[in-house]
């Protein structure tokens, strides 16, 4: 590799916060982004713990997710306008690492994916993973919707029974609980659900999904409705992020979760490029200037960041398109908008 060849190379791992520092950062653009970030905050919030919970983890990890996930992604990231953070696209993988391999084995998975995020970044594997085939993304981004869906028929319908692990199973035994519905559950379930379609369609610049949260917790606690809170089924949410440590393993343990932090991996990598390419799409649209991201950068700042959320006790963190779409939406200049967020 010749030298303009070393310096077109090392131009393409420069995080894109260097990049808008160089361009000059003013007062005006910080104002645009931290109203930004503020915006997108607003919808990570009650969207991160609702991740968490349906992964089967607490809603504090969701939290600790995009705050040191969603900062490092914005401070090392690849791309103006990505918003690192939980998604509901790792919800299954994530339940089904636990199952198997409890929470030091998902911390595991995420320390070896993060690294080979980060070896994958320098080897510039990034700029071919933006070639898998569309339909493979939509096939598997769908099933795991459909998973999600019928994951929470469950608190839905304010069973208390234990579920099998299986899709199937788990909308049979349901059905043959029918009879333990708490219709209290339903109601509250049901009008939050109707007011964030509502919001979607009718008011999609509204923080709708946090107006439906406030609402049906209003609605829980003046009508006194005998519903699982956050508070009486995790115990609330700390008021602080804790220390940092590394999961203890064995070698059995560490070739065991291998086959799952491959999955992670490319997981990870797919989605935030996805991302990624989605954002500069819509900057450009909005914007009228062109936007483009560093792919590798990009994959490299996921790793780092999923190796953080994963010594502070987080969940796998990825670029996110609806944070990084709000984010573009409500004026975001730069990545300072991310960490503001965060």
């Amino acid at each position: 590799m010749d030298g303009a060849a070393q310096a077109k190379h090392a131009a393409r791992l420069l995080p894109k916060i260097v990049t808008t520092f160089a361009e000059g950062y003013s007062l005006g653009r910080l104002r645009a982004d931290a109203l930004a970030g503020l915006t997108v905050a607003i919808v990570a919030l009650p969207l991160s713990m609702a991740i968490a919970i349906g992964s089967g983890a607490t809603p504090a990890q969701g939290l600790i997710t995009s705050v040191i996930g969603g900062f490092l992604v914005s401070v090392l990231g690849g791309s103006r306008y990505q918003v690192g953070g939980p998604a509901a696209a790792f919800v299954v993988i994530v339940a089904d690492i636990t199952a198997q391999h409890g929470q030091s084995g998902l911390w595991l998975a995420m320390l070896i994916a993060g690294m080979a995020l980060i070896g994958g970044g320098f080897l510039r594997l990034g700029t071919w993973i933006k070639y898998v085939p569309g339909p493979v993304i939509l096939g598997f981004t769908s099933g795991i919707g459909a998973l999600i869906f019928i994951g929470q028929i469950k608190d839905f319908l304010g069973h208390t029974t234990t579920m099998p692990a299986d899709a199937l199973g788990r909308m049979v035994t349901s059905v043959l609980h029918l009879a333990e519905t708490n219709w209290a559950a339903v109601v509250t379930g049901a009008v939050t659900l109707a007011l964030i379609l509502g919001f979607k369609a009718w008011r999609p610049q509204w923080p709708g999904l946090l107006i439906a949260a406030i609402a049906g917790s209003a609605l829980v606690a003046l009508a006194g409705m005998p519903v699982a809170t956050i508070g009486s089924r995790f115990g609330g949410v700390p008021a602080s992020i804790p220390l940092p440590g590394l999961p203890t393993f064995s070698a059995a343990q560490f070739m065991a979760v291998l086959p799952s932090a491959g999955t992670l991996a490319l997981l990870i990598a797919v989605e935030s490029l996805l991302s990624a390419v989605a954002g500069d799409s819509i900057a450009t649209a909005r914007n009228k200037t062109r936007s483009r991201h560093r792919s590798n950068m990009e994959v490299i700042a996921q790793g780092v960041a999923n190796l953080g959320s994963a010594l502070f006790g987080g969940l796998p963190v990825t670029g996110v398109i609806v944070r990084t779409g709000t984010n573009i939406d409500a004026g975001a200049t730069s990545p300072v908008a991310g960490i503001i967020h965060a």
